[in-house]
C-alpha cells in the first residue's frame, strides 16, 4: 500500500512537474511572441514615419526650388509679389513656419507671413553659428543648403534652408529662406492614424542631442525597448525613436502569471479545463494576429515579411495592390517572382533603403522605394526580412522631367551666350560690309566678294536666331490669335514643302486663343511637319490636330504632366519609322540628330522646344520603333471672340529721304562693334560721338557743349548697362529718345522703359538701313512729343 502511494505520489509529482513545465513553457513562448510583435509593430510604425518625414521635407525642398525658379523667371521683384508667391506656395504645401527673402549679405528683408515671424525681420544671419555657414555653402555651391537643428528666432526648435537665386547675368540676387518649426511638423507627420488614440511617445534627436520629445513623458527605463531609425535629410542625420508604455496600448494584452492558476484549475477540475485554456489562448492569439493585420492593412505603404528564401510570410493589402495580385495569390509567390529577369532575387543583398523595379502580375513595371529591415533570427514565424514598400513611380517621373528641363536649361544658356557674342561679331561684319559697299566703285570686281560676305552674314544671322530660340531669348511680339486661323493660312505652304508621297490631314475643334508670336508659331508648325516628312522616306500621312483642353486638376499630355487650366493642344502625328526610348529622351536636345552627316543641323526640334517654352507652353512626344511618332504642343488658352482674326503682318518702315542730319551718342563696350557702327554711320552723314562705358557716357552727357538728337546704347555692359545710361540721360538730357541695341532679348522685367521719352530696342545684328530707319522714327516721335507739350503749355 505504501509502495502504491509512493508510486502515485511520484506520478502526481511528475504530472505536477510536467504541468508546471508546460505552463512555464507556454508563458515563456507567449512573452517572447508579445515582445517580437511589439517590436514588429513599433518598427513598422517608426519606419513608416521616417519615410513620411523624409518625403515631407523632400517635397518642401522641391517647393523652395520651384519658387526660386519662378522668382528668377518673373519681372516683378517687389516685396508684394514675393509675399503673394510665398503665401501661395505655403497654402499649396503647408508645413513652413515662414518663407523669407534674404539679401546677398545675409540679412532677412522679407518675411512671409509676417504674423508670428516679426522677430526674424532684418535679422543679420551672416555671423550666425549655423545659418551663416549654410548661407555661404548655398552661395558657393549654388544649391540648397540646410542647417542643423537650431533655436529659431520665432521660438522653438527647427531648421532653415537657403536656396540661392541668380540674376540674369549669373550673379547672386539673394536667397529664398524656408523656415521649419519641428514641433508642429512632427505632430502632423508622426500622428499614427492607424492606431486610433494610442499613446505613442517620440524622441527626435540629432548627433546624440535630444531635440524634441512628443507624447507622454517617460523615464529613461521606459525607453529601453524603443525602436529607433536614423535617416539622412539634406546631408544631416536625424534619429527618430518610438515607444509606448504597456503592451495593451498595442492591442497585445498583458498575460498575468498563469502558472499556478492553470495548475490549480487542472488539479481541481480536470485535464479538460487545461484543454479549454489552451483553446482560449489560441483564440486570443488569432484575435491578436487579426488585429495586427487589420492595423497593417490600413497603412499607406506596403508591408511585406519575407522568409530567408524570399518566400512570403506576411503581406498587407497595400503590397498586394502594388503588385496587382490578391492577398491569397501573393502568399503563394516569393520575392523573386516580382523581379525582372536577370535581377538578383536574394533578399539578403537588398540595400536598407533603395529604389527597386518590380514587375506586376500584368507585366507592367513599377518603381518602388524599399526599406529592408532584418527580422529576428531563429524563429520560424518571425524570422526573415521586413520590407516597407512605397510606390514611387510618379515621383521618379517628376524627377525625370526636372532633370531633362535642367539639362535643356543648361544647353540653352550655353547657346544663348554663344549667340550673344556671335551677334556682336556679326554686327561689326555687317557694319563693315555697308562701309565697303559705299566706298567701292559700282563696277568694282570686289563687289561680288562684298555680296558674298553679306549673304554669309545673313545665313549666320538665321543660325543665331535658331540659337536664341533654343535659349528662349529671341525678340518676340506676342499677340492674341486663334491657332486654327494660322493653320488654315499655312495649308497651301505646307502642301508645297511635302513631297507627292505624303498626304496632309487637318483636324480642328479649337475655340480658344493663344498669345504667341505668329511668326514663331508658324516656325513651330513648319519644323514639326518637315521633321515628320523626313521620318517617312516612303511616304504616308501627316495629321495635324488642334483642340482645346480644359483641366480642373493636373493631367497628362503624352508623358508630361500638365497643370490645371485652359490649354490649346497641337498634335502632329506621322506614320514614319518611329524612335526608340533612348532617341526619344534626347529628341529636343540641340545638335542631336539621327540623320546622316550633312542631313541636318539638329536644331529643328530644339528650336521648337525653345519657342514653346518661351511662350509658356509645354511639349511632349510619344513614339516606338516602326509605329510613327506624335508630338504634342500645348499653349496656355485665352478667351477670345469667335470672329477674331490674326493681325496682318506689319510692313517694315521705309527710309525716307530729305531728313535733317542726325547727331547721336553711341555707347557700346565692344570695340569692334563700336568702331564699325561709328564708321558706317559717319559714312551716311551722321554725327557720331562714342563712349565705351557707362562712365564715359555720363561724362559726355554732362558736357554743356554736347548737342545730340538720340542716344544709342548697348543693353548689356559690365558697369551698369544701357538701363543705367538711359537713367543718366533722363537726368542730364530730359526728353532725349533712346535706342537700345542687344545681342539677345532682355529677360522679362530686366529692361524698364524710360519715362516720358520715345524708346525702342533693336536686336543685333542689323543693317545700316534698318538702324537709320529706326533712328529717324524715334527722332520724329520725340519731335512730335515736344510739339504737343509746347502746344499744351501755350494753352495753359
Amino acid at each position: 500500500m505504501r509502495e502504491r502511494h509512493s508510486r502515485s505520489g511520484w506520478i502526481a509529482a511528475g504530472i505536477l512537474v510536467l504541468l508546471l513545465g508546460m505552463v512555464w513553457g507556454t508563458w515563456t513562448y507567449d512573452s517572447r511572441v508579445r515582445r517580437e510583435r511589439r517590436r514588429l509593430i513599433l518598427g513598422t510604425t517608426v519606419s513608416r514615419d521616417c519615410l513620411r518625414l523624409k518625403e515631407f521635407f523632400d517635397v518642401r525642398m522641391h517647393t523652395l526650388d520651384q519658387l526660386a525658379r519662378l522668382w528668377e523667371s518673373v519681372s516683378d521683384h517687389s516685396p508684394e509679389r514675393f509675399c503673394r508667391l510665398s503665401l501661395a506656395m505655403q497654402a499649396e504645401f503647408p508645413g513652413f513656419q515662414a518663407i523669407n527673402w534674404v539679401d546677398p549679405s545675409g540679412v532677412i528683408r522679407i518675411v512671409c507671413p509676417v504674423e508670428g515671424n516679426e522677430a526674424a525681420l532684418d535679422l543679420d544671419l551672416k555671423n550666425h553659428p549655423q545659418a551663416g555657414p549654410a548661407i555661404r555653402r548655398a552661395r558657393d555651391e549654388r544649391r540648397v543648403a540646410v542647417t542643423h537643428a537650431l533655436q529659431l528666432a520665432q521660438g522653438g526648435w527647427g531648421f532653415t534652408a537657403y536656396r540661392p537665386v541668380s540674376k540674369q547675368d549669373g550673379g547672386l540676387e539673394g536667397f529664398i529662406n524656408g523656415v521649419f518649426r519641428l514641433h508642429p511638423i512632427l505632430e502632423e507627420c508622426l500622428d499614427p492614424p492607424i492606431l486610433g488614440n494610442k499613446e505613442f511617445s517620440y524622441r527626435f534627436s540629432q548627433h546624440g542631442r535630444l531635440i524634441l520629445e512628443i507624447g507622454r513623458m517617460l523615464s529613461d527605463d521606459e525607453w529601453q525597448d524603443a525602436q529607433t531609425r536614423t535617416y539622412t535629410f539634406a546631408g544631416h542625420p536625424w534619429t527618430l525613436a518610438i515607444t509606448v508604455p504597456g503592451d495593451s496600448e498595442l492591442g497585445l494584452e498583458t498575460t498575468p502569471p498563469r502558472s499556478l492558476l492553470i495548475v490549480g484549475i487542472i488539479l481541481a477540475v480536470s485535464i479538460s479545463a487545461m484543454a479549454l485554456a489552451v483553446l482560449r489562448r489560441g483564440e486570443q492569439a488569432r484575435r491578436r494576429r487579426a488585429e495586427s493585420k487589420r492595423i497593417l492593412d490600413m497603412t499607406q505603404d506596403g508591408v511585406w515579411v519575407l522568409g530567408p528564401d524570399g518566400e512570403t510570410r506576411f503581406a498587407n493589402e497595400r503590397i498586394a495592390e502594388i503588385l496587382g495580385v490578391s492577398g491569397d495569390e501573393l502568399a503563394r509567390h516569393s520575392f523573386g517572382d516580382f523581379l525582372p529577369d536577370g535581377v538578383d532575387a536574394d533578399v539578403a543583398n537588398l540595400a536598407p533603403d533603395s529604389d527597386v523595379k518590380l514587375v506586376r502580375a500584368s507585366g507592367e513595371e513599377v518603381w518602388c522605394r524599399i526599406a529592408a529591415t532584418p527580422m529576428p533570427e531563429g524563429d520560424a514565424e518571425l524570422g526573415g526580412t521586413l520590407l516597407m514598400v512605397t510606390d514611387v513611380g510618379q515621383r521618379r517621373e517628376l524627377e525625370r522631367q526636372l532633370h531633362r528641363a535642367q539639362r535643356m536649361e543648361m544647353v540653352g544658356r550655353f547657346a544663348g551666350g554663344i549667340a550673344h557674342d556671335f551677334n556682336n561679331v556679326l554686327t561689326a561684319i555687317v557694319g563693315a560690309t555697308d562701309i565697303l559697299d559705299d566706298e567701292l566703285p559700282h563696277d568694282s570686281p570686289s563687289r561680288a566678294m562684298v555680296e558674298t560676305i553679306r549673304d554669309s552674314s545673313e545665313r549666320a544671322m538665321r543660325l543665331t536666331s535658331q540659337l536664341l530660340a533654343i535659349s528662349r531669348r529671341q525678340f518676340v511680339e506676342p499677340e492674341k490669335v486663334r491657332p486654327d486661323t494660322i493653320l488654315r493660312d499655312m495649308e497651301p505652304m505646307l502642301a508645297r514643302i511635302v513631297n507627292e508621297t505624303v498626304r496632309l490631314v487637318f483636324h480642328s475643334s479649337n475655340r480658344l486663343a493663344v498669345e504667341v508670336d505668329v511668326a514663331q508659331f508658324e516656325q513651330v508648325v513648319l519644323n514639326l511637319v518637315v521633321n515628320a516628312c523626313d521620318a517617312m522616306p516612303h511616304g504616308g500621312t501627316i495629321t495635324l490636330s488642334l483642340r482645346d483642353l480644359v483641366l480642373e486638376q493636373p493631367g497628362r499630355l503624352g508623358c508630361e504632366i500638365v497643370p490645371a487650366g485652359k490649354w490649346v493642344v497641337l498634335e502632329v502625328e506621322d506614320e514614319g519609322v518611329g524612335m526608340d526610348e533612348e532617341t526619344l529622351e534626347k529628341v529636343f536636345e540641340p545638335f542631336f540628330t539621327t540623320k546622316i552627316a550633312g542631313g541636318g543641323t539638329g536644331l529643328g526640334l530644339s528650336t521648337v522646344h525653345g519657342i514653346v517654352t518661351q511662350a509658356g507652353g509645354l511639349l511632349a512626344a510619344e513614339s516606338a520603333p516602326g509605329q510613327g511618332a506624335v508630338f504634342f504642343i500645348a499653349f496656355p488658352g485665352k478667351t477670345i471672340a469667335d470672329d477674331s482674326k490674326v493681325e496682318e503682318g506689319r510692313s517694315a518702315p521705309e527710309e525716307s529721304g530729305g531728313e535733317e542730319p542726325i547727331r547721336l551718342l553711341l555707347v557700346e563696350d565692344n570695340d569692334s562693334v563700336r568702331t564699325a557702327l561709328a564708321l558706317s554711320l559717319r559714312d551716311a552723314g551722321i554725327t557720331v560721338r562714342t563712349a565705351s562705358s557707362v562712365g564715359e557716357a555720363r561724362d559726355a552727357l554732362a558736357e554743356p557743349s554736347l548737342s545730340i538728337d538720340v542716344l544709342v546704347t548697348d543693353v548689356v555692359m559690365p558697369d551698369g548697362g544701357g538701363q543705367e545710361v538711359a537713367r543718366i540721360a533722363g537726368e542730364l538730357a530730359p526728353g532725349l529718345p533712346v535706342l537700345f541695341i542687344s545681342g539677345y532679348a532682355a529677360a522679362d522685367g530686366d529692361l524698364v522703359a524710360p519715362r516720358d521719352v520715345p524708346w525702342a530696342i533693336l536686336p543685333k545684328p542689323f543693317s545700316r538701313r534698318t538702324l537709320l530707319s529706326r533712328l529717324r522714327s524715334l527722332i520724329r516721335e520725340a519731335k512730335t512729343l515736344r510739339d504737343a507739350r509746347a502746344l499744351d503749355g501755350e494753352r495753359d
